[in-house]
């Protein structure tokens, strides 16, 4: 196992939480979740633009683009989703109960796609101990949200 992806996996785990914070707070002060998303992407997008001319990555060819299949071009809307759907959410069951239920949909999703190899990167079957780890984090989230000591 690589630990340097491993950490990655983490750091990009903290940025989520710490996004779903900065955005349900920028929603409390403009009342709109779907002007902060927006705003988000915005400002991702010129992020992005620093680190692509930073890292000087090479702009593919329009034959690359062409040849993706169409399924492939819909991580934009399932990032807004994301956004979205976590700024709505945060506020009314914190970030650690976003966070958990953001896990367990992952894991869940995941051990579907895998199941099937649905992205072509290696099938890997659902067995009794991945069923059993995902049926303890559903647990975990399930103690996160409910148990936050509020009435």
């Amino acid at each position: 196992m690589n630990w340097l992806y491993v950490m990655l996996a983490v750091v990009a785990g903290v940025c989520v939480t710490v996004q779903t914070g900065v955005n349900a707070r920028l929603r409390g002060h403009l009342e709109s979740a779907p002007i902060v998303g927006l705003i988000n992407f915005v400002v991702g997008a010129a992020a992005m633009a620093v680190i692509v001319l930073a890292m000087r990555a090479p702009v593919p060819s329009a034959e690359a683009a062409r040849s993706a299949p169409a399924w492939t071009w819909v991580g934009g809307v399932l990032g807004a989703t994301l956004v979205t759907l976590s700024i709505i959410a945060a506020p009314k069951i914190g970030t650690a109960g976003l966070a958990a239920g953001l896990i367990a949909g992952q894991i869940v999703a995941s051990l579907a796609l895998d199941h099937v190899d649905a992205f072509g990167l290696g099938a890997r079957p659902v067995t009794w101990m991945k069923a059993g780890g995902a049926a303890l984090i559903a647990v975990g989230m399930v103690m996160v949200v409910w148990g936050r000591g509020e009435k």
